[in-house]
């Protein structure tokens, strides 16, 4: 289950209480375990994410990942909860705003 806003365990929750959120990475570095049966997964440019319809979701493997939420003891069967994360701007090295392409979406 996600864990309620403001509750240490979610990310907002670390926010507002200053404490630590572990995060561990898989041994391929593919998937980032946030705690509590919720997980970063990193997409590679040549996978096809497809939208609940059946429809390609078009990515950009450079810059989105995937929140995901499922229960690992029942594997990916059993997701409940899912968005894709996208980079929209960052900092240059400068400290110049960089939008994205995804800036427009």
């Amino acid at each position: 289950a996600v864990a309620p806003c403001g509750s240490a365990r979610s990310l907002p929750g670390c926010c507002l209480r200053r404490t630590p959120m572990t995060m561990v990475s898989s041994p391929d570095q593919r998937w980032i375990d946030i705690g509590t049966g919720n997980y970063i997964f990193i997409p590679t440019a040549g996978e096809t994410l497809v939208a609940p319809g059946g429809e390609p979701v078009a990515f950009d493997a450079a810059q989105d990942l995937l929140r995901v939420s499922f229960y690992p003891e029942q594997g990916l069967s059993s997701i409940n909860y899912q968005y894709r994360v996208r980079r929209v701007a960052h900092l240059s090295e400068s400290g110049a705003l960089v939008k994205t392409e995804a800036w427009d979406d």
